[in-house]
């Protein structure tokens, strides 16, 4: 018969040097007016520390954002501080990542 053993598991916290990240895509519809210029909007939203990238995109929404903060907290501070304030943005939807898989293809 097998002994159950515990398993110590440090908590993430403690470890040094290590870092959460929270990764979300933002889906953005930008009002009537900005839909001559998505770019100026695009370009506006990119030089935030929290995205890593914006996507101007054909369809049912205008940009993407990848945006990457190290807690739902720090999220939820950039959509306060950053999305609620942009005037040219009418929509967004958010798409928390619960896992990422990096391609192994080059």
């Amino acid at each position: 018969m097998l002994e159950a053993r515990e398993v110590h598991r440090p908590e993430k916290n403690c470890i040094p040097g290590l870092r959460e990240e929270f990764h979300t895509l933002v889906l953005v519809v930008l009002s009537p007016c900005a839909h001559r210029d998505p770019e100026r909007t695009a370009d506006r939203l990119a030089k935030h520390k929290e995205v890593e990238c914006v996507d101007i995109l054909a369809g049912n929404w205008d940009l993407a954002l990848k945006v990457k903060t190290e807690s739902q907290e720090e999220f939820y501070d950039f959509l306060k501080r950053v999305i609620s304030e942009e005037g040219e943005i009418a929509e967004t939807k958010s798409l928390i990542s619960l896992k990422r898989i990096e391609s192994t293809s080059s």
